[in-house]
């Protein structure tokens, strides 16, 4: 639970639409409700694209994070880039050195792991967050000697991280991985 939300899950047989949930935070869910059912209402009609994320409530919100044209630039991309449930991954770099290190997220100290690796030219590191990391260094030490198929890789990461999969698969960090020895066949 990275946001101190933890989902209740339920045996529904149809659809998983609306999920219950416990909140650590402390914060009323309900007070966006209203703005909540007025923007979606206007954006299954085609109207108000333009408002801000402040126009659709009375009280004070954070501004996002996500870029304007991030849907866009979703539906935009290569489907080269997209991977197939079947590909196989490959891993064909080398076996990083690890070092503990810190990172400061939202103001509080998370510990990681840095990777380094080593190629014919240079080096390159990436830090994620240790549980993160101990998986991946396992996957490719796996995949080196044997494929794994995308959507394997990707039950095994949501099962065992607990986190979405695709947020990972495509973040700079797999990115670097993928110029370097992470082959998607």
């Amino acid at each position: 639970s990275s946001y101190g939300i933890t989902p209740k899950h339920n045996e529904i047989k149809f659809a998983n639409n609306d999920l219950e949930f416990s909140d650590s935070t402390g914060i009323d869910h309900n007070v966006f409700s209203y703005g909540l059912k007025k923007s979606l209402y206007n954006y299954m009609h085609g109207l108000c694209f333009e408002y801000g994320l402040q126009e659709w409530f009375d009280f004070k919100v954070p501004k996002t994070k996500i870029q304007p044209n991030f849907i866009e630039q979703c539906l935009t991309l290569d489907d080269d880039y997209l991977v197939k449930p079947t590909s196989k991954i490959v891993w064909i770099g080398s076996t990083p050195l690890l070092s503990s290190t810190t990172k400061s997220i939202k103001g509080k100290l998370i510990s990681c792991t840095k990777a380094t690796f080593y190629n014919k030219s240079d080096g390159y590191s990436i830090v994620l967050k240790e549980d993160v990391a101990d998986w991946l260094i396992g996957l490719l030490d796996r995949i080196k000697f044997e494929y794994m198929t995308y959507v394997s890789i990707k039950e095994e990461y949501e099962k065992v991280i607990g986190n979405n999969f695709e947020l990972f698969w495509y973040s700079k960090e797999v990115d670097l991985l993928r110029s370097d020895g992470l082959l998607v066949l």
